[in-house]
């Protein structure tokens, strides 16, 4: 675990993922934050190729990690762990490094190596967690507009925009993923003090359904 400027962290050492994230007092995580190289197919998943079928057959809907080796060094917890799928193959690695920088910031770097032997096709590489419903308010941020995605993101015009993430979640007449934003600079949850930042441009999804509800409604 570490501590700085009103923030605080902990590290499950059997899993390497982060179970506490603490802000001027306030618990920010229900769940832990996850590695997710899933998500529920869209339809034009499951048309093209049903390439959706790939990603089942490879365990990625349901993975879990396992530390291999944790250390604290110079304010940093690094990570190293094996990714594991649901049938209990080990599918990758990944490397993950925690800090709290000068500015009281969370800081993850994270770098996943697939077993390309098992894993043809990846539909997402990135964290998941779940929070506390009173700690979530509205989502702005700075990206397209609307749910957009890689093969449509010229549908959303650049700019700040506020969401509610219950109604960001868009019901389609056959349940999938939704709410999906591209480009995006910058996101913040209202009154809780979460603001994520990366380096390069990213996507993210904010709603109140675990992906895992969404797949077993398909």
């Amino acid at each position: 675990s570490a501590q700085k400027l009103g923030a605080s962290f902990k590290v499950d050492p059997a899993t390497g993922e982060v179970t506490s994230l603490v802000v001027d007092g306030k618990q920010l995580l229900q769940t832990p934050m996850q590695l997710s190289l899933y998500r529920p197919a869209t339809e034009n998943d499951l048309s093209w190729e049903g390439k959706n079928r790939f990603w089942l057959e490879a365990g990625l809907d349901s993975i879990s990690q396992r530390a291999t080796n944790v250390e604290f060094k110079k304010n940093v917890v690094n990570v190293a762990s094996e990714i594991i799928n649901k049938k209990g193959d080990v599918i990758g690695t990944a490397n993950y490094a925690y800090t709290i920088n000068a500015e009281g910031m969370f800081a993850v770097n994270v770098k996943f190596n697939p077993d390309t032997a098992a894993i043809k096709y990846m539909p997402r590489v990135g964290l998941t967690f779940r929070m506390p419903e009173a700690q979530c308010g509205d989502v702005t941020y700075f990206g397209r507009s609307g749910e957009t995605y890689v093969d449509r993101m010229q549908a959303g015009r650049e700019g700040v925009w506020t969401v509610k993430p219950v109604e960001d979640f868009f019901v389609y007449n056959k349940p999938s993923t939704a709410g999906n934003h591209t480009q995006t600079r910058y996101m913040e949850f209202g009154g809780c003090g979460i603001r994520v930042n990366a380096d390069k441009q990213f996507q993210f999804s904010a709603y109140p359904y675990g992906d895992d509800m969404v797949q077993r409604a398909l």
